[in-house]
């Protein structure tokens, strides 16, 4: 799904706009819930505007994962993303 931004999960209840309830949506595949709660301000407010869902996604990872703001730290602490180390599950 990774790089077709209006491609969405299918199943399940649907949601007000039609689309499976809680579904992953956009480019990074992220939530509603997740979107709308690290949403940048000043940025659109769909998933499927890929500057939007980035920055969502940014701010998401940043917060959970507590990454700093340059980005310094994001391999050692986010796992899948250091080469270096096993896979781990979420």
């Amino acid at each position: 799904m990774a790089g077709q931004p209006q491609r969405r999960q299918r199943g399940g209840r649907r949601a007000p706009d039609g689309h499976p309830q809680n579904c992953s949506r956009g480019a990074t595949q992220c939530i509603p819930t997740t979107f709308a709660a690290c949403h940048q301000e000043g940025t659109a407010t769909t998933p499927y505007d890929v500057v939007a869902d980035m920055c969502a996604t940014i701010n998401y990872v940043r917060d959970r994962y507590h990454v700093n703001l340059s980005g310094s730290n994001f391999a050692a602490r986010v796992q899948q993303a250091d080469p270096h180390r096993r896979p781990h599950g979420y």
